[in-house]
């Protein structure tokens, strides 16, 4: 419906998509969060791990050097300077001057397809839906999920971290982050792409939780899709730019 309403046509049909469903989980996911959970979970991740590579080969249209190129100058697009030509501070004298930085940020993402990489938002957020359909089931201490260790599983290149911890800080970024915990800090990417990743998901079930970044973090589709998407709220979330929700060439979920 927000795709919808902010203009972006969502071409695939939701009954065409479904949660890949593997018929035996990594033994490390059954023995830590039990035969129902471990599959269910891995079941996300490699749902996950599916989106991700469909959304990298969209953004392939852009080459590295490109996508270099915005990740390093993407001030220029509201302020006509590039690679620290002038301090940004006050000066928005490119209301009135003419610049031709805007159509070039416009011809980048002209080439990419944004109708094919909402659907993969959209997909992604089936993930979150069926998390938040079996919270109950996730929630410690209702399950083998009392997790005392932080969970940390990396396949593909990708890295999937589950934690149940309270109280703690989480500094490492992860492409996929579920936080079963609360109360907790994060100074991590949270769900954002950092401008690196073609997909990033943060999923938190019990809130209370103080989010510290810098800039394509917190739900930042900066040239891809990011999500974090929080259960119980009760958050603040401090972050320089271009984060909490920001889509550029991309989408941003908060």
């Amino acid at each position: 419906a927000a795709l919808a309403t902010g203009g972006v046509p969502v071409t695939f049909n939701k009954l065409q998509f479904s949660l890949i469903t593997p018929q035996i989980g990594p033994e490390r996911f059954l023995l830590r969060f039990g035969k129902s959970n471990g599959k269910r979970l891995y079941s996300y991740w490699l749902t996950f791990l599916q989106i991700y590579f469909e959304a990298e080969k969209i953004l392939a249209s852009l080459s590295d050097q490109e996508k270099q190129w915005l990740l390093h100058n993407y001030d220029a697009f509201f302020f006509g300077k590039q690679d620290g030509e002038k301090e940004r501070g006050n000066d928005y004298a490119f209301f009135t001057t003419e610049s031709a930085m805007p159509m070039k940020f416009f011809e980048l993402a002209s080439r990419v397809d944004l109708v094919a990489l909402a659907d993969c938002a959209r997909n992604l957020s089936l993930i979150v839906d069926d998390v938040y359909q079996h919270a109950a089931d996730l929630k410690p201490p209702f399950s083998p999920l009392s997790l005392k260790q932080t969970f940390t599983w990396e396949e593909q290149g990708k890295k999937f971290i589950i934690s149940g911890l309270d109280h703690v800080e989480h500094t490492e970024n992860a492409d996929f982050f579920i936080d079963l915990g609360g109360s907790n800090t994060f100074h991590n990417n949270a769900g954002g792409t950092k401008g690196t990743s073609a997909c990033a998901l943060h999923i938190d079930l019990l809130g209370n939780n103080h989010y510290v970044g810098d800039n394509f973090v917190q739900g930042s589709g900066f040239l891809g899709i990011g999500v974090l998407a929080s259960f119980s709220g009760n958050n603040v979330y401090q972050a320089n730019s271009y984060s909490q929700g920001c889509g550029f060439i991309g989408t941003g979920i908060l």
